[in-house]
């Protein structure tokens, strides 16, 4: 029993059948139509149904209005088995996801690990079940998604340019002398062979040696010099398995890894999508959080919500951008954007990408004003306006907000914040929040010779100093 909904294609024959005096063969020819989704052959079906439901004495309009809801049936109809094999799946699906979540998010990880955008709704759906989502590690990670304590744990396989052969090198050596100790004691053990330096790098930027407790910054600048020392270490073990004397070879001191600075976040990040795809340990937007409230009317996973045309604010960053000619010969932009929800697709049309051009080579956070679209892939965005997000926050900001830690304030770490500080003079009031460990925050506010330039050029640079977000506006 279905309550009077159409749910089989069978039903729609005998639907046929008993109000419209279909034979069985002309209900499947119905049928047929309806699965083919054949639009004149369901014309020519609506006028047969409609003649034989009057001749049957029905209703003309109860018939029309029957067949209106056959043929909406009929663009997403299947047939009865069909539909109890995807029943049953759902079935299935739904009691994973609600007994063995975290498996089975993580087998979700694994089938899709090439689809950004579906990634990008797995991420979210591990965010609002407060799910960590741990890194790729060389220690630590299978070769497919595998859950760890309640978290889920990055697979090798998902990482670019590592291959099913680099993986089985990694996994095989980790298995037959215990965990790796840092980078050159990696290369020292893995197959130089399948482990080469694209492979070595991608692992780099997506954070997988971060246990060394080194910078990524640090760790890419040796990396050619790391494999050079593994495959010098593997060749002499090779050639010669003993010393002259009888004894095992010397273990050979590996270089130190330079202390090299961290790459500020928006590299970190950008070089750690390039490597996943995709942001994993943050996004160049969780600084902007505070401007994201402020500025916008709606996330982008939040659009498919609005109403057709209706008019919203999202703000996000560009990844990717295909320009286009009209045939008048004026450019156009389409654009993919995302912000910390999702990706949408926003068309700028002539006249706006004129005014936006020159924003549009910067990459930087972009806000946008336009208006709601909806099609068969879902919603898309019509801009009326793009501007730099950074610009709207430096027209309403009047306060700039540190935030540090008296672990953070030595001497010489005052010194570069007041030198960085008179490099970025501007007209936003400066305070300054000091958290001291496991006790309270006090807060100071600096005096006007300190007033500020909300620029990302000066957020770059105290990141530099005190690490991610230590700043926020109002």
């Amino acid at each position: 029993m279905t309550y009077g909904v159409v749910i089989y294609q069978e039903q729609v024959m005998q639907i046929a059948n008993v109000l419209a005096s279909y034979s069985l063969g002309e209900a499947d020819l119905l049928r047929r139509a309806m699965g083919k989704k054949i639009a004149e052959e369901m014309q020519r079906q609506r006028t047969r149904f409609l003649d034989g439901a009057e001749k049957n004495g029905h209703d003309a309009v109860k018939a029309a209005d029957l067949f209106d809801k056959v043929e909406k049936f009929a663009a997403y109809g299947f047939n009865r088995s069909h539909s109890a094999a995807y029943g049953l799946i759902a079935y299935q699906t739904g009691w994973l996801k609600a007994h063995y979540y975290h498996e089975y998010l993580a087998a979700l990880f694994t089938s899709d690990a090439g689809n950004t955008e579906k990634v990008l709704n797995f991420i979210n759906d591990c965010r609002l079940h407060d799910v960590e989502l741990l890194p790729p590690d060389v220690n630590e990670s299978q070769k497919n998604f595998s859950v760890v304590d309640k978290k889920i744990r990055f697979g090798l396989s998902g990482v670019k340019n590592v291959g099913e052969g680099a993986i089985d090198s990694i996994i095989s050596a980790r298995k037959e002398d215990g965990p790796f100790t840092g980078l050159y004691d990696f290369c020292q053990r893995v197959d130089p062979k399948k482990v080469n330096r694209r492979v070595l790098e991608s692992l780099v930027k997506c954070g997988a040696f971060d246990f060394c407790g080194k910078t990524r910054a640090g760790m890419f600048s040796c990396v050619e010099e790391a494999l050079s020392f593994g495959a010098k270490v593997q060749k002499e073990k090779n050639s010669a398995q003993f010393s002259l004397f009888g004894g095992e070879l010397a273990p050979v001191r590996p270089p130190e890894i330079p202390d090299i600075t961290e790459w500020v976040d928006k590299q970190k990040l950008n070089l750690e999508k390039e490597a996943l795809g995709f942001y994993i340990s943050g996004h160049p937007l969780e600084r902007y959080r505070s401007d994201l409230k402020r500025f916008t009317s709606s996330t982008i996973v939040n659009l498919t919500d609005k109403a057709d045309k209706s008019e919203v604010n999202i703000a996000g960053i560009i990844t990717a951008r295909r320009d286009l000619t009209t045939k008048r010969g004026d450019r156009m932009a389409i654009l993919t954007v995302e912000d910390l929800t999702g990706y949408v697709e926003v068309c700028l049309f002539p006249k706006v990408f004129q005014t936006a051009v020159d924003i549009l080579d910067q990459d930087v956070p972009l806000l946008l004003t336009g208006d709601v679209e909806h099609d068969e892939k879902g919603a898309t965005l019509k801009a009326k306006s793009v501007r730099s997000l950074m610009e709207a926050r430096a027209e309403k900001a009047n306060e700039i907000h540190l935030q540090l830690s008296t672990l953070d304030l030595s001497e010489s770490r005052i010194n570069e914040l007041v030198t960085v500080m008179r490099k970025h003079p501007g007209r936003c009031r400066a305070f300054v929040h000091i958290q001291v460990p496991q006790k309270l925050q006090t807060t100071i506010k600096l005096p006007e010779e300190f007033t500020l330039d909300p620029t990302e050029a000066f957020v770059e640079d105290l990141e530099r100093l005190f690490g991610s977000n230590p700043t926020y506006f109002k």
